[in-house]
């Protein structure tokens, strides 16, 4: 295969974009696959030379990445690329438009508000006032957990707030369910092994994900049948509501109940040998490379109907 890897880019997700890409290139290269690595953040991917014939396999997190814009430019362009559609990956990308997807399809999400930047005191007291802390304050359109906060009281919210807002224009305040986190990776029409998340932090934050040695995953380890039933049925359920495509992950708790209460769809996510996503491959037993090999003949094979 001949393939365009795109990775890096000017998000506040670009270090790890680097990480993922320079990984699949390595997996794909390795497999005797050609593959030129272009940085968006230095090449106007409107303009540069791309042939039908390949394939552009987006390896991108964060804004011009994750939320539809560079897949619409490559869509206009009718090239072939990885991942979801513009559509389904705008609707991911935006926190509260995927939650209200999720109560729409009957799928547990925690109860949230949406701050604005534009909001005046008013409208923001009124909405904060419909959710009791502990809550988190999340950018609305962001992920890799840059820019989260966990309150525990009322006047902390508005310096959660603010630091939400440095990532965008509108943050998010999501109900506090307490419980295990998780995630169920899904390719297409297969869903691979859930996987629990335990980390000795206050929640999976940006220094659990990507710092911390302590953070650990378990898979298939004792685990509760039904619960694991329960995990994969709604992630298939929220991966149909927003209609995405290739490889995703959708992120859970689960409260004491057992009761999985969805948080987001990456449809981007993590893409080195020990994220979340190929480890759950691996349960499957595909290598890293198989995973990348697989997701490119995936962009081949959708390529008609993606729009």
């Amino acid at each position: 295969m001949d393939v365009i890897l795109l990775a890096g880019g000017s998000s506040a997700e670009r270090e790890i974009s680097l990480k993922s890409g320079s990984a699949v290139r390595d997996a794909l290269t390795s497999c005797g696959h050609n593959v030129e690595m272009i940085d968006p953040a230095n090449v106007d991917i409107q303009s540069h030379a791309i042939r039908p014939d390949q394939i552009v396999f987006i390896a991108l997190h964060g804004t011009f990445g994750e939320d539809g814009q560079v897949q619409r430019i490559l869509e206009e362009r009718n090239l072939c690329y990885t991942g979801s559609s513009p559509n389904a990956s705008a609707v991911a990308f935006e926190k509260s438009q995927a939650k209200q997807l999720f109560l729409n399809h009957a799928i547990q999400t925690p109860q949230f508000t949406v701050i604005n930047e534009q909001d005046s005191l008013i409208q923001r007291e009124e909405r904060l006032s419909s959710i009791s802390c502990p809550v988190f304050v999340k950018p609305n359109a962001q992920g890799s957990s840059i820019g989260v906060s966990r309150v525990e009281t009322p006047e902390h919210l508005q310096q959660a707030i603010d630091l939400a807002m440095n990532y965008g224009t509108s943050a998010i305040i999501e109900e506090f369910i307490p419980g295990q986190e998780w995630t169920v990776a899904l390719f297409d029409d297969i869903t691979f092994p859930p996987i629990r998340i335990q980390t000795p932090r206050t929640f999976y934050d940006y220094s659990a994900k990507y710092q911390e040695s302590s953070t650990q995953y378990l898979i298939g380890q004792n685990q509760d049948e039904a619960l694991i039933k329960r995990l994969i049925s709604a992630a298939q359920k929220a991966a149909r509501a927003i209609n995405t495509s290739g490889l995703i992950r959708v992120d859970f708790i689960v409260d004491d109940t057992g009761q999985p209460w969805c948080l987001e769809v990456n449809t981007i996510p993590g893409l080195t040998s020990t994220s979340l996503a190929p480890k759950a491959a691996s349960q499957q037993g595909w290598t890293f490379e198989t995973l990348c090999e697989k997701i490119c003949e995936s962009a081949m094979n959708s390529r008609p109907s993606k729009t």
